[in-house]
């Protein structure tokens, strides 16, 4: 199964990497084409694209917020001018009858057929799959049955992966094929909740780790490089309702070749006495997108259901990679 990203990079560069990574794991290095790794140095941009996507099984058009609205240096929508690079590749994809699947990222929503050119008209009547970055793996791997044609359901739990020593070695199956997918919020509508920003701690805090203190874990991909992540604070207060909210200062090092999210998505589950908790408070961040070789800082907050004192690990991940480390110790009596 080879596989052709086409995406716009001032909409979806992010989005687009992250899911290279994802299906590369899944299908293969070598299976999955994207422009920033896919053309060897000196190669003809035009001749190298229509090269991939002729041995291409199917493309995947990834869509963010601005893929309809982008425009050139005179104010023109980019989709209009018929050179665009994006539209010649779609166009290009739907001409040649292959497997075309429309990837919807960011929120971003299907256009309709009246406001695309002619020529990508077929591609807004296709079924759409949305990838949402709270579900991000779950839905890769539900797209990944989408173009292998499996058709199974899937549970509306996630299911956690193996980790032996820090590193997944094991993923749950992909059993669905749910086109549009949201997380169950237990809300009417199924959309995710947009977290408040961390709060600062004041004196109805109690601290956990710093200051001095740190604590750190390596996200290892192996030839790819890593992602570093290094706590400095944690505090945590009691609520009236008898459970604890937990806030974590976490640097993230992106010690990896190309852009990633510094997403709540990330700091996957805190775990209290060994227990693991999965609900979100708040997050904030400096930079939501560090570059290869930048730092960003963030805050997520956990709702817990147990004293943080008993002692807290961090699992954090990217894709299919993943990694718990110690934050705190349990409390000496």
């Amino acid at each position: 199964m080879r596989v052709f990203l086409s995406y716009r990079r001032e909409d979806t560069a992010a989005h687009a990497g992250r899911l290279a990574d994802g299906l590369r794991r899944r299908l293969g290095r070598s299976d999955v084409f994207i422009d920033v790794a896919g053309i060897q140095a000196g190669s003809e941009f035009d001749a190298a694209i229509a090269e991939a996507i002729g041995r291409s099984d199917a493309v995947l058009v990834v869509i963010g917020p601005r893929w309809l609205s982008a425009r050139d240096a005179d104010g023109r929508p980019r989709l209009t001018d018929p050179q665009d690079y994006v539209r010649r590749e779609v166009a290009g994809a739907l001409a040649r009858s292959l497997r075309v699947v429309p990837v919807l990222v960011g929120g971003a929503t299907l256009p309709s057929g009246a406001d695309v050119p002619d020529d990508l008209v077929p591609l807004v009547r296709r079924q759409a799959v949305s990838l949402d970055d709270a579900t991000w793996q779950r839905d890769v791997d539900a797209l990944v049955d989408v173009l292998r044609g499996r058709q199974a359901e899937r549970p509306r739990r996630r299911a956690w992966p193996l980790v032996v020593g820090g590193v997944l070695v094991g993923a749950a199956a992909a059993t669905a094929v749910v086109l549009l997918l949201r997380p169950d919020t237990g809300g009417g509508d199924g959309e995710t909740a947009v977290l408040a920003s961390c709060p600062d701690a004041d004196d109805g805090w109690t601290r956990l780790l710093g200051p001095g203190a740190t604590a750190s874990g390596r996200v290892d991909e192996g030839d790819a490089g890593s992602l570093d992540f290094t706590v400095t604070d944690v505090f945590a207060q009691a609520r009236e309702d008898g459970r604890w909210e937990v806030v974590i200062t976490s640097e993230l090092a992106n010690n990896l070749g190309e852009l990633r999210e510094h997403g709540d998505w990330v700091y996957d589950q805190l775990e209290v006495d060994r227990q693991p908790y999965e609900q979100k408070t708040c997050f904030s961040v400096e930079a939501r997108y560090p570059e290869p070789g930048q730092r960003s800082r963030g805050r997520v907050g956990f709702e817990v259901g147990d004293d943080p004192a008993k002692g807290l690990r961090l699992v954090v991940q990217d894709s299919d990679y993943s990694r718990d480390f110690t934050l705190t110790t349990a409390a000496s009596p």
